[in-house]
């Protein structure tokens, strides 16, 4: 029988869980050593992905949560026991590393969508008359042309909001992953690691930065489990293959 795997935690800090987990299977804590994983028994190979085991996974860290901060995997997480112990025992450097890093916080995530005039294409119409004043090959050019000056200010300009916001949150975060996309509406992504007793602080700074520009719409949420700060799961699938 294999694993399902949840997340992983410093073994001393978790007191013992009294929670169901997938197929209704007694979650408990594999330990080696300091660290332990916190896990179900599956049958199969596979968890079926269903919208009832995903927000299963997601309830049982999120409990892990609230007595301390785990490295939560992704969904899907199944393995050998034996895979699992050798897992921790060859990592544990690394992985109380990525412990110590989370300890105490909890991720708050930020999106930002903005309606920019420059993202509009030219009409049709106008690419027509374009082409019948100018020619197809010298209307190609200038349309080119104006493209990439346009990509250059949608690349200004999503910089400016990153470096904005970043002046707000960054003074109240452990730390912080930001990601553009100056192309689409959905122009900024951030995930910020943010200790539990700071998250008023970053509350504030947050709600002081959509007052001031209103112009952008705001989509917050949060706390959440570390997902995007726990740098487990590309290598637990590279060295071990497991799903």
């Amino acid at each position: 029988m294999k694993l399902y795997a949840y997340c992983l935690v410093t073994a001393s800090a978790l007191e013992q869980l009294q929670i169901t987990g997938l197929s209704d299977q007694k979650v408990y804590s594999l330990a080696s050593g300091n660290l332990a994983a916190v896990v179900s028994q599956l049958e199969g190979d596979a968890a079926p992905i269903t919208k009832e085991n995903v927000l299963i996974h997601q309830r049982v860290v999120t409990t892990v949560l609230e007595q301390t901060t785990p490295l939560p995997f992704r969904f899907g997480t199944v393995i050998s026991e034996e895979q699992l112990t050798s897992y921790l025992e060859s990592r544990k450097e690394a992985l109380a590393k990525n412990l110590e890093l989370v300890h105490g916080c909890v991720e708050m995530s930020i999106k930002i969508i903005w309606q920019n005039s420059a993202t509009s294409q030219p009409t049709l119409k106008s690419r027509q008359e374009g082409e019948a004043a100018e020619g197809v090959g010298a209307s190609f050019l200038r349309s080119k042309s104006e493209q990439i000056r346009g990509s250059q200010q949608l690349l200004a300009q999503a910089e400016g909001i990153s470096a904005w916001l970043k002046s707000f949150v960054l003074p109240h975060v452990r730390d912080a992953r930001f990601e553009m996309n100056p192309s689409q509406r959905l122009v900024l992504a951030a995930a910020c690691l943010v200790e539990r007793s700071r998250l008023d602080l970053y509350r504030s700074a947050l709600e002081r930065a959509c007052q001031e520009r209103p112009d952008l719409h705001f989509l917050t949420s949060g706390p959440w489990p570390p997902y995007t700060f726990a740098n487990i799961d590309l290598e637990f699938k590279t060295y071990f293959g497991v799903s």
